[in-house]
C-alpha cells in the first residue's frame, strides 16, 4: 500500500516549480539591498570609536576621509533608491506576484549558468535543490515564459534584466568599498596593536627581559617608516 506523503514532504517535491536563482532571487537581492545600505550607514558613525578611526585610517588626512565617507553615503542612496523601485513595481504591478514574476523570468534566461533554489511552502523559505529539480525548475520558467506575447515577453525581459543589471551594479561597487575598508581596518588595527605590545615590551625590558628587548626590537624593524617621522 502507498504511503501518505507528509506535508513537509509534498512541500519539498514542489519546490522547483517555484524557483529562482540563488544569489539573484528577487528577496535574496531586496534583503542584500538592505543589507548594503545598513553597512553603508555604519560608516556614517564610524569615526567615533575610540581606536578605529577613519581619521586615523587616513593618515589624519580629513579630505581623503571625508571623500571615502561620501562615496559610501551615495552608495546608501543607490541601494534605498534600487530598494524602493522594488517597492513601486510591486505597487504598480497590483495583483501580480512579482516575486515570481521576476525569478521566473531571470531563471528561465540564466537557469542554466547559476546555481537554482526553490520555494518550500512548508519551510516558508527557499531552499536548494537537487540538479534534477534545477532542471525540472529552469524548464517550467522557460514554459511560463513563452505563454507569453512576444511584447509581453521584450517588455518582462527588459524590466527584470534592468533590475538585475542595476543590483549587480551596485553590489559590485559595494564590494570594492568593502574591501577597501577592510584593507584600512585591517592596517590601522594592526599599526594599534603593535603599539600597545611595545608599551608591555618596554615594561618589562625596564626589568631586564632579554626576550622582551628581543620581540620589542622586531616589532620596531617591521613597522613602517612613516611612524618614525613625528
Amino acid at each position: 500500500m502507498r504511503e501518505r506523503l507528509s506535508k513537509a514532504e509534498k512541500a519539498k517535491q514542489m519546490r522547483y516549480r517555484r524557483p529562482a536563482l540563488q544569489i539573484y532571487g528577487w528577496s535574496e537581492m531586496y534583503y542584500k539591498l538592505i543589507e548594503i545600505a545598513e553597512g553603508c550607514s555604519y560608516v556614517h558613525w564610524y569615526e567615533n570609536n575610540d581606536e578605529e578611526t577613519l581619521l586615523n585610517c587616513f593618515d589624519g588626512d580629513s579630505d581623503e576621509e571625508e571623500e571615502f565617507k561620501i562615496a559610501f553615503s551615495e552608495m546608501e542612496g543607490k541601494a534605498y533608491r534600487l530598494q524602493e523601485q522594488m517597492d513601486r513595481m510591486i505597487d504598480d504591478n497590483y495583483g501580480v506576484d512579482m516575486e515570481q514574476y521576476f525569478n521566473d523570468c531571470t531563471v528561465a534566461l540564466l537557469g542554466n549558468r547559476y546555481n537554482l533554489v526553490g520555494y518550500d511552502y512548508y519551510e516558508e523559505d527557499y531552499q536548494s535543490l537537487t540538479q534534477y529539480e534545477q532542471e525540472l525548475a529552469d524548464e517550467g520558467a522557460q514554459e511560463r515564459l513563452m505563454r507569453k506575447t512576444k511584447k509581453e515577453i521584450i517588455s518582462t525581459i527588459s524590466q527584470c534584466i534592468g533590475l538585475l543589471l542595476a543590483f549587480y551594479d551596485i553590489l559590485q561597487d559595494y564590494d570594492v568599498l568593502s574591501l577597501t575598508m577592510d584593507v584600512l581596518k585591517g592596517e590601522n588595527t594592526e599599526f594599534l596593536d603593535n603599539i600597545k605590545k611595545l608599551f608591555k615590551l618596554h615594561a618589562k625590558m625596564c626589568e631586564g627581559d632579554r626576550m622582551a628587548e628581543r620581540e620589542f626590537n622586531r616589532i620596531v624593524e617591521e613597522m613602517p617608516d612613516k611612524c618614525w617621522l613625528y
